[in-house]
Parts: structure tokens; sequence; C-alpha cells
């Protein structure tokens, strides 16, 4: 099996990962030690209990009236981008409808769904007393621009309250304009809560919502852990919100200083929301905030702020994955279909790939074919290793080859490997590929092969790769040629269709190229 230096190496190995880890632990999960007094725009802090004298974190809405759906009106407004249903229970946003992203039966995805009670309404503004919840439609306008304006306003006790959206004609961008008006100078102490709920759609069963927030220190958009949502709140917050697999729903812009502090609803339920508290107030304010609405593209997260390209998090490959949807994306303008844009996206790659590949398998060759020489040595000096080492030496020079060419022919095949994790990451996260057909039953590129047909086509092909089963001499490397597939076969059975169009087409370009090569090398 293995040899003392390699259990050696894998200890070694092992123990010095560990030890790094531990080291510089603080430096990777960042420091969790007492809270600072002071808190500086963006900072995290620890939210205080309500035995301390500092402020708890409200993450509930008491509403003062009870108002059914039945007893609500419905407004529609279309733009370029989305398509947006908002009610006067509450003055929120209702239902949102991409146009330029639909499901298998060309229906607008809907990223925000009706609540199912008022407290999970997108865009709902709470008090710190009994809040209001039936809202009076004022009007909608369309401005010069293109823009267009819908306005609610409500009573509750000494306040009045206006709610204005303004949704951008050619943009995810919706600004929410809040005015609160005290009726006399007597008007007892609000602070105004606004709530952004999470993106969510239908029959997505896979979907992971997260909350995201603003690291100053680090200048990028992260995701916050469960813990940090439940016990964390951030000191006025640049940008904060919430997240699924394809869109997001997040604060990107405070003209007035409206948020002073940002927090999550807790853990104890499944529905999360993202939290943005205002200041205490005894007179009349008006604040401006605008927010990203949209699904997690690359060009549409760009166009509006630079800052959220940092939700298409792929990790340690980012940077790669980002050029291959942009390259996807390019094919796909040429085929207007995502299945033949992976296949020639994936040909591209190859071909880039090709002067490894071909390296890789001429050194690969080379160990083929002294094989059963090294079997018959290892055969005739099972009893001698001196001997059997002394002849492995004499045969390698007699063919001009070294151990380090087999370590090389491995070495070789490393740079396909960051790209198939690139485009996991890719085709899993990926908006456009969401619900995108291919042809026949393959009617979702993100989701898994519903007859695994794809799945044993790749099966197959492993068998026929040109080191498979059939190319083997040695026993123990056959047995591996069987085992391989099988294995294979555990972990594609639910991959994404998409990947396994890759995959496929990466073993059958690989055959061609290996025909050609025997033709012309």
């Amino acid at each position: 099996m293995f040899d003392k230096k390699t259990l050696l190496v894998a200890a070694l190995s092992f123990a010095t990962v560990f030890g790094f880890q531990l080291l510089f632990r603080d430096w990777f999960e960042g420091n969790k030690g007492n809270v600072a007094q002071v808190h500086t725009a963006g900072s995290s802090y620890r939210i205080p209990s309500a035995q301390d004298l500092s402020l708890p974190a409200e993450k509930t809405i008491t509403f003062a009236e009870v108002v059914t759906s039945a007893d609500a009106q419905t407004i529609v407004v279309d733009t370029n981008r989305y398509q947006a249903t908002f009610t006067t229970v509450g003055g929120t946003l209702d239902l949102l409808a991409y146009p330029d992203h639909c499901d298998v039966d060309g229906k607008p995805l809907q990223a925000v769904q009706h609540a199912s009670s008022p407290q999970q309404a997108s865009f709902i503004v709470a008090l710190g007393q009994d809040t209001p919840l039936n809202y009076q439609y004022d009007g909608q306008k369309t401005l010069e621009n293109g823009d267009v304006t819908v306005a609610f306003s409500a009573r509750m006790n000494d306040w009045s309250i206006q709610k204005t959206f303004v949704l951008h004609r050619d943009s995810y961008v919706i600004d929410l304009l809040l005015g609160f008006h005290a009726k006399n100078s007597h008007a007892a102490s609000i602070r105004p809560r606004v709530f952004i709920a999470p993106p969510q759609l239908q029959g997505l069963s896979r979907d992971v919502v997260s909350g995201v927030v603003y690291d100053v220190e680090k200048s990028v958009l992260r995701q916050v852990t469960d813990t940090q949502r439940s016990v964390d709140a951030w000191v006025v917050p640049q940008m904060i919100g919430m997240e699924n697999s394809y869109f997001a729903h997040v604060l990107i812009a405070d003209k007035d200083g409206f948020a002073q502090r940002g927090y999550f609803t807790g853990t104890e339920s499944s529905w999360v929301s993202a939290i943005v508290e205002g200041p205490a107030l005894t007179e009349s304010a008006s604040f401006s905030l605008s927010y990203y609405v949209g699904p997690k593209s690359l060009v549409a997260l760009n166009a509006v702020d630079q800052r959220l390209e940092a939700l298409l998090n792929f990790g340690w490959l980012s940077w790669f994955a980002k050029l291959i949807m942009r390259l996807l994306a390019w094919f796909y303008e040429y085929v207007s279909n995502y299945g033949l844009a992976i296949i020639l996206l994936t040909i591209l790659l190859k071909l880039v790939l090709l002067p490894f590949s071909m390296k890789s398998a001429r050194y690969m060759e080379m160990q083929q074919r002294l094989q059963p020489r090294v079997a018959a040595l290892r055969k005739k000096y099972a009893n001698d290793t001196q001997a059997f080492n002394l002849e492995l030496v004499r045969l390698y020079q007699e063919h001009n080859v070294s151990p380090v060419t087999f370590l090389l022919g491995c070495l070789l095949m490393v740079p396909q490997w960051p790209l198939f994790f690139a485009m996991y990451r890719v085709l899993s996260n990926v908006v456009d590929l969401y619900q995108a057909p291919f042809f026949g039953w393959i009617t979702d590129l993100s989701a898994k092969d519903p007859y695994y047909v794809l799945p044993a086509m790749v099966v197959i092909l492993t068998f026929l790769q040109p080191f498979g089963v059939g190319a083997q001499t040695d026993s123990r490397a056959k047995l591996m040629g069987y085992i391989m597939p099988l294995i294979l076969s555990a972990i594609f059975v639910n991959m994404p269709a998409g990947l396994l169009l890759f995959v496929m087409t990466n073993f059958l370009v690989t055959l061609v190229e290996q025909k050609l090569r025997k033709i012309f090398v």
C-alpha cells in the first residue's frame, strides 16, 4: 500500500497545515476579542442585551391595525428591467418579476413573492411603537428621464409618514424616499426601521439565503455567518442586505445618513430579513435610500456599483470564474443557447490547455510502454530491492527517461482541475443558467439530469479515455480503471446538467485529440 516515506510526508503535511491554521486562526476568522467602546462606521459590534444601558436591537414589529390583502389596493409598474407590484398593505413591494430572466415555461422569474405576513414584506417601515399598516396610495408619476415614482402615506399618533419609491427605467435600482412629519412640537420620539426581505425563487429547493454587509476594513461586501446574524450589528453600514444564489437585495446608498445601525432577524425562524435602523426623531425629517434589487449578473452588478461584484464570490478562483462568465456570455450572444455556449467554451479552453495535455499524454504513454518491463523487473527481483532499483535506473537510462518525467505527466494535468472547479461554481451560481434549456429532456442546465443520461454518458466516456481500463496492462492500474468511473458516477449523478455537459465535451475532445495524435505524431 504505502511506504514509510509516503506516510511520513502525509503526516508532516497534515501537521503543517493544522499548525498554520492554529497559529493564524485569528487572521482568518477576524478579531473576536472584547468590543471596543468607540465604533467606526461600518464596523461590527456585539448587540447589548436588554439589561445593558445600550439600546437593544428591535427585530420584531408591533402593528397598530390589521389589514388583509382583500382590503388592499395593488399598483403595477413596468420598467425596462422588471415589473413591480406594490400594495397599500404597509406601502410595500409585493411582487417583483424579471422579464429578461424566465423559467422553463417562459414566465418571468419572481425574486420577490407575496409576503405571508406583513413583517416579511419588502420595504416595510417599522416604528419604535405601534406601526401603521394601512397606507393610502397617493399616485404615481413618470419623470422626464423615464423613471417612475409610486407614493404612499400613512398616519400614526403624532406623525405622518410618506413613502415614495423611485423605479429607475434602465437599472435594477429602487430608491426609497422617506418623509416623517411631526404634527406638533410635542410629538413622541420615534425610531424608524426599514426591513429588507430576502430574494426567493419558487421551486428552488437547494437555495441558500444569506445576509451580506460591507466590511470597511477589508473594503469588500461579504456574507455574514449565522452567529453574526443572530447577535451582531453594524454601525452606520454602507451596504447591507440579503442574497440567494441568483438575486440580491442590498442597500447601496444612504444620502441623508438614515442608517444608524444595521442587523438581521435572528435564526429562531426560517425567515431572515436585513434591518436598517434610523435615528431617533422628535421633529420632521426626510431621507433617501437606494437599493439594488436584481440578478447577480456581472454586467448588471458593475453597472450599478462595482462593490456589488463581490456578491459573485467563487472563492479563490473568483477571477478565473468571472472570466469564464464573460466568455460564456460572449458565446451565448452568437448561439442563443447556453448548452451550445458551454460546449464551445469547453472546446476553446481545451485548445488553450492543449500544450499541457499533449505533453502529459506523451509522458503517460512512455510510462505505459515501460510498464510491462517494470512489472517483469519487480517480479524478478521481488526479494532484492537494491537490485530492482539498479535495473530500474538502467531501464530508464536506456529509454532516456527518469521518474521525474512520469511525475511531470501528472503535474501537467493540474491546470485542468482549477478549470473544473471554476466551471462548477459558475454553472451553479449564474442566474442566466437557472432553468435555461439545452434541448430535449434537458430543460434546466442548473439542475441535475432528470433521467441520468448525461451521468451515464460521462461514465462510459471515462472507460474510453486514453488512460482508461483498455489502455492499462498492470493489474492494479486496471483495477483503478474500473473503480474510478464508479467513483465519478457517484460524484456526477446529482451534478448540474451544464457541468456534465462540460465534462462530457472535455472527454470527447480528449478522444479526438488522441486520434489526431496517433495520426500526425
